[in-house]
């Protein structure tokens, strides 16, 4: 009876709750206490709103950068490595993953309420299955890999030691190995509804009912809490060792440093998960390098090399080359991988000193600066022997003759 009465809980919180998101707060603002621990430009923050059925990433000033509206009361959100985020659309039962313009490029139809979701290293998709009861690992295709029976599961994270760490039945946060055995677990709480993780061994538990944050030792001794919040839904550990929490019904997310003090808040109607990542901007490639000839003939077809390290490690995209004669733009298309040489041929037909300029270009539009090479064409014959010169200078037909060897 506990579980079945759990379960309708659950339900309402995920599947009801947000039209009471959107009538208490039905705006967004931004209060920042900032004490010098939350401000870095390029950290942004992805939050999940039911109160709007969206998903909207912020920077540090609260301006909205990205966001995806018209969703199913959405539940969890991850930006991916690819720059694509995941998200779990709950009422209708979908995990859906859309690129920056907002088109879903993959997804998942489940017959079930998922809660939570996460995209492995493997390229595999974790999902929790509110009441489907069971935890599954779907390939890119669709098919089921792994899976894991347990009363409603309400999120799920798989941990780098290959084993996986389940908020089962509003009341138990476990860890199963890959065989589903409990390796660890932390009972009693009230109404647990996220876990995570940390790098120190510990982990950090979400207790809506209990409304607070609180992080717990392998023991389960708790050696870290925030209390006071209003029906938490998420937490995470930040790099700066801050807390960044989705105070749902008090309608804001938080970030707090080990003091419980806060120094950044974000006013906005119901967030129910919520992510920190930094924006790494991408870097140009290095102005490349170009070998090749620095002389020749008229008429003859002579290769040049070029050669771009991209300090990002991305690919080159292309070579955008000038041969210095008045001939159109080339571009060397690849992707060719950073340090790898690219070549392409050209032919003067002029006699002339030639600048090749070129730069290069990564896969996400960043340009290198240009690079010259001088080419003399035709290559210009000298000597020292002045009888030679003196015979060139009385008899011209000689110039002819060795013009043309």
């Amino acid at each position: 009876m506990k579980k079945k009465i759990l379960g309708i809980f659950l339900s309402i919180l995920i599947v009801v709750g947000t039209f009471t998101f959107i009538v208490t707060a039905n705006t967004k603002k931004t209060i920042l206490t900032n004490n010098g621990n939350s401000g870095n430009p390029d950290n942004h923050t992805l939050i999940t709103e039911l109160g709007y059925n969206s998903v909207i990433e912020v920077d540090i000033d609260g301006n909205i950068i990205w966001e995806k509206t018209g969703l199913m009361v959405p539940v969890d959100a991850e930006r991916l490595n690819n720059g694509n985020t995941l998200i779990v659309e709950s009422a209708i039962g979908k995990v859906i993953e859309v690129n920056s313009t907002g088109d879903i490029v993959w997804e998942l139809d489940l017959s079930n309420t998922p809660s939570d979701a996460e995209r492995l290293n493997n390229g595999n998709t974790l999902v929790s299955l509110l009441h489907g009861e069971f935890v599954l690992e779907f390939d890119s295709n669709g098919y089921v890999v792994w899976s894991y029976y347990v009363i409603m599961p309400c999120d799920v994270e798989r941990l780098d030691n290959g084993n996986t760490l389940i908020v089962k039945g509003g009341l138990d946060v476990i860890e199963v190995d890959s065989y589903g055995n409990i390796v660890w677990e932390k009972t009693g709480l009230n109404l647990p509804i996220d876990a995570e993780r940390l790098d120190n061994g510990n982990t950090l538990i979400t207790e809506y009912n209990g409304s607070r944050v609180i992080e717990v030792d392998i023991n389960g001794d708790i050696i870290w809490e925030k209390t006071g919040l209003n029906s938490p839904n998420d937490a995470e550990r930040l790099e700066n060792g801050n807390t960044l929490i989705a105070d749902t019904n008090g309608h804001r997310v938080i970030e707090v440093d080990i003091n419980g003090n806060i120094v950044w808040e974000y006013i906005v109607g119901g967030p129910f998960d919520v992510e920190r990542f930094t924006i790494v901007k991408n870097q140009p490639p290095d102005t490349p390098s170009i070998s090749g000839p620095d002389s020749g003939k008229v008429g003859t077809s002579y290769e040049f090399a070029f050669n771009s390290t991209d300090p990002d490690e991305d690919d080159i995209a292309e070579y955008i080359v000038y041969w210095g004669d008045g001939t159109s733009q080339e571009n060397i298309t690849g992707p060719f991988p950073s340090g790898e040489e690219a070549s392409a041929n050209h032919t003067w037909y002029s006699k002339a000193t030639y600048t090749i300029q070129a730069k290069a270009k990564d896969i996400n539009g960043a340009e290198s600066n240009w690079t010259y090479f001088d080419v003399k064409i035709p290559r210009t014959r000298t000597s020292s022997n002045l009888w030679f010169q003196w015979f060139l200078e009385h008899f011209p037909i000689l110039r002819y003759i060795f013009r043309f060897q």
